[in-house]
């Protein structure tokens, strides 16, 4: 069996994901089906899923199912070491191992050094950028604790991607940013963006037209990563400035947080509709006349390729991959500037500003019109040898 399995397949993924939550799985997910439709025999380390149940040349290699609470890292390794027990004893193998983000990415590196495979990683985060929001409010001790954590994972980290035969990353600024941070050589680092959902482009493209702004739409959590806290600052004076806002959406925030921010969002005399969850996105935006992304680290949002897709108008901080996506100053504004949202939206509620905020939205989801799997995989075929290169020939260590 053990040779069997090293010589029979193309490629291994590692996921821990059951149902693609965020956009990094929906777009793992795709990256799988377009290299199972294309032939490829793959190796999936990761909870089995009905979808792919149609394609048999996808085996998964479950293990026991992975607990999604703290330690995500270690926990995955345990998923991997399970499913592969007989790859403590290196084997060369001719596949490549591809996962996403940072969570998966010890196990990866596990199956890598076993099989003597090539690695590559999708980076979908600055995270370095990421941890410095997310223990800015910390109370001191949790701070230090977290921050303790973070050094430990950043050398890890470091080890990863100087490992790794090949890295994508999403922007040329996420790039730049990338090179910085870790060292890496540039000629390993591609970018790839993101495309439009392919289901969008004959379902919703195009067939919005212009209205009165009277409802936003917000889509995240309640972190500052988020930028929640700045529309929740902002809301009371959407009522003063733009009195057409009848209704503002939340979705994807905690009803803790919810009723936390009640005592602002009660001043504005606006409806405020609360979904923990909602499971059509672009049905929800064919509701509402304004997406509102106020985060201060986002790398690539699809939230906002969704609605570009659409034709809805989105306003963005100048940030990341928001600014890079919607790429016109009139409907950006800083990161955390309450008032800089605030005009953005005004703008955008006057009759000939709403009408310039769609065109925007419509021009640039021109850009994003490509299929981000072929891209992907010529990526991988280029620079790697799908199939043919060995570990060692991939191994760069920063020289």
């Amino acid at each position: 069996m053990e040779q069997d399995l090293l010589s029979k397949y193309e490629v291994v993924c590692v996921s821990h994901h059951r149902i693609p939550l965020t956009g990094g799985h929906v777009r793992f997910d795709r990256l799988v089906r377009r290299l199972a439709e294309d032939g490829k025999r793959i190796l999936w380390v990761s909870p089995p899923r009905e979808k792919f149940s149609v394609f048999p040349n996808v085996i998964f290699l479950p293990g026991r199912k992975p607990n999604l609470g703290s330690f995500m890292q270690l926990r995955m390794l345990n998923f991997a070491i399970q499913g592969f027990p007989f790859l403590i004893r290196r084997r060369q193998s001719s596949a490549i191992v591809i996962t996403f983000g940072e969570t998966n990415l010890l196990a990866a590196l596990f199956v890598s050094l076993t099989l003597q495979a090539p690695l590559s990683i999708g980076v979908r985060s600055n995270i370095l950028t990421r941890h410095k929001l997310l223990v800015e409010d910390m109370p001191l001790l949790q701070k230090i604790w977290a921050n303790v954590k973070f050094e430990v994972g950043l050398r890890f980290w470091q080890f990863a991607y100087r490992y790794a035969s090949q890295i994508t990353v999403q922007t040329p600024q996420a790039k730049a940013e990338f090179l910085v941070n870790f060292n890496i050589p540039e000629n390993k680092v591609e970018v790839i963006e993101n495309d439009l959902p392919p289901k969008f482009k004959l379902r919703y493209f195009g067939n919005r037209k212009p209205g009165e702004l009277r409802s936003l739409l917000f889509v995240g959590n309640e972190t500052r990563i988020k930028g929640f806290d700045v529309l929740v600052k902002a809301i009371p004076q959407f009522h003063q400035c733009t009195p057409s806002i009848k209704q503002i959406t939340l979705v994807g925030v905690s009803d803790n947080a919810v009723q936390a921010a009640s005592a602002e969002l009660a001043k504005t005399g606006i409806d405020i509709v609360w979904r923990r969850r909602h499971n059509d996105i672009p049905s929800l935006m064919q509701e509402h006349d304004l997406l509102v992304v106020p985060s201060r680290e986002d790398q690539f949002p699809n939230v906002v390729l969704e609605a570009l897709a659409i034709g809805l108008p989105v306003v963005g901080s100048a940030v990341d991959g928001i600014k890079y996506m919607l790429a016109d100053d009139w409907i950006l504004f800083p990161p955390g500037d309450v008032a800089g949202l605030v005009r953005c939206v005004s703008r955008v509620a006057e009759p000939a500003g709403y009408v310039r905020a769609m065109d925007i939205a419509r021009e640039r989801a021109s850009y994003f019109d490509f299929d981000w799997e072929d891209r992907y995989i010529d990526i991988l075929e280029r620079n790697m040898e799908l199939r043919q290169r060995p570990l060692e020939a991939g191994r760069i260590t920063g020289q």
